[in-house]
């Protein structure tokens, strides 16, 4: 009952999206794509930051934030937060409750100049950690980043649930410029899928934010270049089953089509066009050095 219900719910705001009445409903089609049997709700729920990194720093090259910092960071964060959870389902429904998808951040202090990064972990559902060069010039960035990690969780929650990515699955990663496991390529996907499609909906209802954020729409376009490359890698290497490929391949049209809206709004298309080509660039140079490995393996035998 519970899935035949999401299809009717998919089925209605799909047809709102494809007659581009409401960027709204297609950022939240995308995010309930994302969730399938996961109950996602507006319902606001608060989240616990705690400031103490000895645990994980030497893996991400962060510090403890100096004292005095540790107030303007808090503002930043609650700030970032409050406006993705204004805009974006950031809970769920399990049974009686309603939980937060992130329930915790650990937050650092980056040794590298600009850095603004986030993790996560299956082990560790529900928990963030955040590592940035504080202050951050405008919060958007961070608050998609809140987007991009609710998504994850999203997807723990549906492996706990029992989905699994086809059984030694790997496809090739544009963030890290080498083959990953089918279920790293599935994260990837959806948690900037969520990401930008967040980003794109803002930009549409606050155009203020291309002007705060004047390196945002390179931002974008870098992600949705690789978010291009994924799809075409989930598609491809039959990573997913036949039901969660037609997931992604709704929610890469509906940012498709968020990206010839905004490259008509702003005459941004050439941006997008070149982050493309580079992506492609990157991914042939990959794969031409596959192949020369396996022939000069071949030559040594």
């Amino acid at each position: 009952m519970k899935i035949f219900f999401l299809r009717i719910i998919l089925k209605g705001i799909a047809v709102e999206s494809s007659q581009l009445i409401d960027v709204e409903k297609r950022a939240r089609y995308i995010y309930i794509l994302a969730a399938c049997s996961i109950d996602l709700t507006f319902q606001k729920t608060s989240i616990e930051t705690s400031f103490d990194l000895e645990s994980v720093m030497s893996n991400y090259n962060c510090r403890n934030p100096c004292e005095s910092k540790i107030r303007s960071i808090q503002f930043q964060i609650n700030e970032a937060y409050k406006w993705c959870i204004d805009n974006v389902p950031l809970s769920y429904v399990d049974g009686a409750r309603t939980l937060p998808l992130i329930k915790s951040i650990i937050v650092g202090e980056s040794i590298h100049k600009s850095e603004l990064l986030t993790a996560s972990s299956i082990q560790s559902v529900g928990n963030v950690i955040l590592s940035a060069d504080w202050p951050l010039p405008s919060i958007y960035r961070l608050g998609s980043l809140f987007v991009h990690e609710a998504t994850h969780q999203i997807l723990f929650l549906r492996e706990v649930e029992g989905y699994k990515v086809r059984n030694k699955s790997i496809g090739y990663s544009p963030w890290k410029g080498t083959l990953r496991h089918g279920r790293l390529i599935w994260h990837s996907f959806w948690s900037f899928s969520c990401q930008l499609a967040f980003l794109f909906s803002r930009i549409f209802s606050e155009k203020q934010i291309i002007k705060e954020d004047e390196s945002i729409i390179e931002y974008l376009a870098n992600i949705f270049a690789k978010i291009s490359v994924c799809y075409k890698e989930l598609e491809e290497r039959k990573i997913l089953d036949c039901k969660e490929l037609s997931f992604c391949k709704s929610a890469f049209n509906e940012i498709s089509k968020f990206r010839d809206t905004l490259g008509s709004m702003f005459s941004v298309d050439l941006v997008f066009e070149n982050a493309i080509d580079v992506e492609q660039k990157l991914y042939e140079k990959w794969a031409n050095s596959l192949i020369l490995e396996s022939l000069n393996n071949n030559t040594l035998r």
